[in-house]
Parts: C-alpha cells; sequence; structure tokens
C-alpha cells in the first residue's frame, strides 16, 4: 500500500516532534517516532515517560500500517525528498519513505504513566502571554543554577527570580483541594 503526504506538512511535523523527542535517551523507543496510516491520516506520535504528541497530517491513498521508526532517520528521509508530494509505501513488515527503508524498532511506543485520579486541568489567562513577557526580563537564562532559569507557575501564581529579584503574579487558576480521610 502506498500513500503521499504534502512535504511542507511533513516538514513541519519533524519540526514540532523534533522538539519533544529525546535523541539522548537510553530506551531506543523514546528516540522514535510512531507512524500511523489510516483512513486517508498518517499520523506521527513521540512519547517519553511521561508525555506523549502527536501530529496527524491528511495523505492520498489508502491503507492500514503502525511502524516504529528512529526519529532521524524519518527526518533525514523528509530532508533528502526531492519533490512535494513524500510518499509512503508498507509492504507488510518495513516502511519505505520517498526511496529509503525505515527500519523498525517495535510495534509500538511505551505508553506514558497515567495522570493521578486527583489531576485537574484548568485553564490559564487569556493575558497569560503578556503575564510572561512581563516575567522575561527577571528570568537569568545564563545562570548555571536552573531554579534562576524557570517560570513557576502555581494555582497561587507565577513566580520567577534571578538571584537578585524575586517577581510574583498572582493569578486566579483552580485550586485543588484533597480531603485528609478521617
Amino acid at each position: 500500500m502506498q500513500v503521499e503526504v504534502n512535504k511542507n506538512e511533513l516538514a513541519g511535523a519533524m519540526t514540532a516532534l523534533g522538539k519533544f523527542v529525546c535523541r539522548t535517551s537510553p530506551v531506543e523507543a523514546f528516540r522514535s517516532v510512531e507512524i500511523k496510516g489510516y483512513d486517508g491520516v498518517v499520523s506521527f506520535r513521540t512519547a517519553n515517560k511521561d508525555e506523549s504528541i502527536s501530529y496527524q497530517i491528511a495523505a492520498d491513498g489508502v491503507g492500514e500500517f503502525t511502524s516504529l521508526v528512529l526519529f532521524d532517520t524519518v527526518r533525514n528521509a523528509v530532508k533528502g525528498c526531492k519533490t512535494q508530494k513524500v510518499i509512503m509505501e508498507w509492504n507488510g513488515s518495513f516502511l519505505v519513505i520517498d526511496g529509503t527503508v525505515m527500519p523498525g524498532i517495535g510495534d509500538t511506543l511505551p505508553v506514558p504513566d497515567q495522570m493521578p485520579d486527583n489531576a485537574r486541568c484548568t485553564s490559564l489567562p487569556e493575558n497569560f502571554v503578556e503575564l510572561l513577557g512581563m516575567a522575561a526580563p527577571v528570568v537569568n537564562r545564563n545562570d548555571y543554577r536552573k531554579v534562576l532559569q524557570g517560570v513557576c507557575v502555581e494555582s497561587e501564581g507565577m513566580t520567577v527570580t534571578n538571584g537578585k529579584e524575586l517577581l510574583h503574579i498572582p493569578l486566579e487558576l483552580l485550586r485543588i483541594t484533597s480531603k485528609k480521610a478521617g
């Protein structure tokens, strides 16, 4: 079976996935991307122990396949494609992208650890990017101490420091409370 995918969309997916994939992980699956083709869609997914990210692209052609291959191999095959359409062929045991054989390393990616039952998701304020802009001048990106390079976002607000100044911006986020047994 064969499917065709737009090269520009696929290059965008590789850029997004490349920021997430862990090329230095000792676990081969965490350096890989799972490619699935089904119902006119090709899905790309990568994961680590805690999270996963996926990207879907519309494709011409039909067929169903799943292959887990090293991310760098896929990225290099896409970069080397000379046409605007990237051709993916599945022969039942391995994937070929634009003439390059993708050696499979397994069936599927590990499933990330499940979230705790008391975990909650909340929406960030509409002006959150502006608030990050206010906090950015205080962040010290050159200090070797990682705690001074980040932004702490909690239900009480957003806090940053450079070791000399401390900035706290109150936010009204969902507060998570747990009931004590008793």
